[in-house]
């Protein structure tokens, strides 16, 4: 029986970004981002075909709720708390399952995309506790479920928070809050912190933030001054790409990094405002909580509730159970374009489309692809139900060439036993 309870959104833990309220307003610009949503690949009842279901695994949503999804071209990923599977892209038969690191707890954080040749990160908590800092690299391609390297980045001080954890070229970056930076190449060889220019005294006291190809340090020489330092590097190389020798102050500081294109931070104020810059570290659009016109509530929860393509950020309205989409250009910080879904969203695609899975007014859930030029959806087709027809809430999704790939949490309605699943549905060329 299908009722709304089938939809339960879950948050990336560790990367909880706050709220923030955006005007209504005009403007709109072009970005790389699309969907040519043909709405191809359908059965004869407007359902998308499914190439195939995965194994159920056994899931206990009592703790963290993490779910994610990385692929290649011969490999699905399927990353939930306390399970990480590698899938065969072609027939969903369960490859292997990943062993964690000794003392591990659940999943706390996971490097957003996997490098050229397949390898992610990922971090654990530390047995049962908040401490997250046990990072397992993983060449996603490999034969076996044995880790690359792992290692205990816990910081000096035994706290972690806003762990930030990157695989960009040989370099797997991880920022576990404060002044603490782990480097490695992806053989697991320790690498060497990149220098602040001109602070060279005060290197020890730089705090650092990696996601996506970037990484920042934001430092404060001296303390009497209450002058703050930021300089962004390419996080594969360790070069500096720019420096602000004076931030502002209100600023307070860099909490995340938004993966993309361009350089897009969130700053640690209480006011939350998220920061664009430009390759020579110029501020391209700085959005507030609060602009003229009215108002949109926006939060960013990680990578299954936001993401950037090209200059555009698709972001979701509310708490996260709120339909509302909304699409923020980044180069001027207004928004481009609203759109209103029937239920909550779940967001993902790959670099060139975006795309949604979404519940319908008769509780179907169903995928479309967003323009983004006003975000009108395109649909591509409705997802068929499970077998028992569970109470089913997509987590992840991923699209690759001509299949999409969705991460389930099923509740059996009778047992109320809880797995987690991945399906693979034939798109159009």
């Amino acid at each position: 029986m299908k009722d709304d309870m089938r939809w339960r959104p879950a948050a990336l833990a560790f990367a909880v970004a706050g709220s923030l309220v955006l005007a209504a307003c005009g403007g709109s610009e072009d970005s790389d981002s699309g969907g040519d949503g043909d709405g191809g690949g359908e059965s004869q009842d407007g359902a998308l075909t499914t190439r195939w279901e995965g194994e159920p695994a056994a899931y206990d949503d009592s703790g963290l709720v993490t779910m994610a999804l990385w692929a290649t071209d011969t490999t699905v990923t399927e990353i939930t708390n306390d399970t990480v599977r590698s899938i065969d892209a072609a027939s969903g038969e369960t490859r292997w399952e990943l062993t964690p690191p000794s003392g591990a707890g659940e999943v706390c954080a996971i490097a957003p995309e996997l490098n050229d040749q397949g390898v992610g990160a990922l971090v654990y908590s530390v047995g049962d506790s908040d401490t997250c800092t046990l990072l397992s690299v993983v060449d996603t391609t490999a034969a076996t479920g044995e880790p690359l390297f792992t290692q205990d980045v816990t910081p000096e001080d035994g706290l972690s928070s806003f762990v930030g954890v990157s695989v960009t070229g040989d370099t797997v970056t991880v920022t576990p809050g404060g002044t603490d930076l782990f480097r490695y190449s992806v053989a697991g060889d320790e690498l060497p912190a990149p220098e602040m220019p001109d602070a060279a005294e005060c290197q020890d006291r730089v705090n650092w933030t990696v996601g996506g190809d970037y990484l920042v340090g934001d430092v404060q020489c001296d303390i009497m001054t209450e002058v703050y330092q930021l300089t962004a590097f390419d996080a594969a190389e360790g070069t500096e790409l720019w420096t602000l020798p004076e931030r502002p102050e209100e600023w307070d500081g860099v909490a995340e990094i938004v993966p993309g294109d361009l350089l897009t931070v969130r700053t640690s104020t209480v006011e939350d405002r998220l920061l664009t810059f430009d390759e020579a570290g110029e501020v391209l659009s700085e959005v507030l909580e609060v602009q003229d016109g009215s108002e949109v509530e926006l939060t960013l929860y990680g990578p299954n509730y936001s993401t950037i393509r090209g200059s555009l950020l698709h972001a979701a309205g509310g708490l996260g159970d709120s339909s509302e989409r909304v699409g923020i250009d980044l180069n001027t910080g207004a928004v481009a374009w609203q759109q209103t879904f029937p239920e909550s969203t779940t967001i993902g695609g790959d670099a060139e489309r975006t795309m949604v899975v979404y519940q319908d007014e008769e509780y179907v859930l169903r995928a479309a692809s967003l323009s983004p030029e006003d975000g009108a959806p395109t649909e591509l087709g409705a997802l068929p139900d499970f077998e028992g027809e569970p109470y089913t809430s997509p987590e992840a999704l991923v699209a690759r060439g001509d299949t999409l790939y969705v991460l389930f949490m099923l509740s059996d309605t009778v047992t109320g036993e809880t797995t987690a699943t991945t399906a693979a549905y034939q798109l159009s060329e």
